[in-house]
């Protein structure tokens, strides 16, 4: 808290028309009460929806972006009726209402929501109860909200295992899946799905780093060049039509930003939404089956 609040209060003090930064959530929080008393818009690199608002939006990739995604591609592929199977924790919890929100916008169903402790015991006692419940409500895509860290390999074998066909339902993943080869090699997640951004534009943007650099970007760099060129798009965009580059208005306009992985905008409330592909798991492969797009008019409301 006090590493953000003093770190705006120098840039406010220094002239700063508005705030990139900071990474973590608790330090944009110690660096709200200095923006909001100087009205000075903070653009945070946070995925953190608890600290948008106020004069504050977040840059970083949502479970909601996540979420909204998924349900627009499970309804696109006749799938309606969504099942969300989470760990128990307050960012499983976070993962789950997501889902909740974008199936209650995009007018779909969640027929069963599922929670299991990330352990081997934990999941092996609620993988039983889930498959039954999942195979009760008819859920034809289930929405698994763990990353290959946690337990999302463990917890879809054992679905798997206790009678959720592959034929009966499809795994969607709201985290990347590509960061573990052996997720990658999981026989249970192959024809599963998860949301990315675009790997292809990550690429570009990956190759254009090191040809400046010398060296590979760290995973923050893309959230950061996408808050820069946000702040750059909107200077450009006063110079040629006058008025504040920084107004709520102007930062929130439906035609957004492109960014390094993929379009995205912010929305009012300080939150925002990222067009993402969608990458299919195929022969231990990451095959991408839907570009995400570079602009709105393309990826729809």
């Amino acid at each position: 808290l006090e590493g953000g609040n003093a770190a705006a209060s120098r840039a406010i003090n220094d002239g700063a028309k508005i705030l990139v930064g900071p990474l973590f959530s608790t330090a944009t929080a110690g660096a709200q009460s200095i923006a909001d008393q100087a009205n000075i818009k903070m653009l945070s690199l946070s995925n953190n929806p608890e600290v948008a608002g106020g004069n504050t939006y977040i840059v970083g990739n949502t479970f909601l972006s996540s979420a909204d995604r998924l349900v627009q591609y499970g309804l696109s592929r006749g799938l309606r009726n969504f099942a969300v199977v989470y760990p128990q924790g307050v960012e499983g919890e976070t993962a789950r209402n997501a889902v909740l929100s974008a199936t209650r916008a995009r007018g779909a169903d969640v027929v069963a929501s599922e929670s299991y402790s990330v352990s081997v015991a934990g999941i092996e006692s609620a993988a039983g109860p889930a498959a039954a419940a999942l195979n009760a409500t008819g859920a034809n895509a289930i929405i698994l909200t763990d990353g290959p860290t946690g337990g999302l390999v463990f917890m879809a074998d054992a679905l798997r295992s206790n009678g959720v066909s592959e034929i009966q339902a499809q795994y969607l993943g709201m985290q990347q899946w590509d960061a573990s080869p052996e997720a990658l090699a999981e026989p249970s997640l192959q024809g599963g799905v998860f949301v990315a951004p675009d790997p292809g534009l990550i690429a570009q943007f990956e190759g254009r780093y090191r040809n400046a650099y010398g060296e590979s970007p760290p995973p923050v760099a893309v959230v950061a060049y996408d808050a820069i060129a946000a702040v750059g798009a909107l200077v450009a965009e006063a110079r040629s039509a006058g008025g504040s580059p920084f107004s709520d208005a102007r930062i929130t306009q439906s035609s957004g930003f492109a960014g390094a992985g993929g379009a995205f905008r912010f929305l009012p409330g300080g939150l925002n939404q990222r067009s993402l592909a969608v990458i299919e798991v195929r022969g231990a492969q990451a095959i991408v089956t839907e570009r995400a797009a570079q602009g709105f008019a393309a990826f729809g409301n």
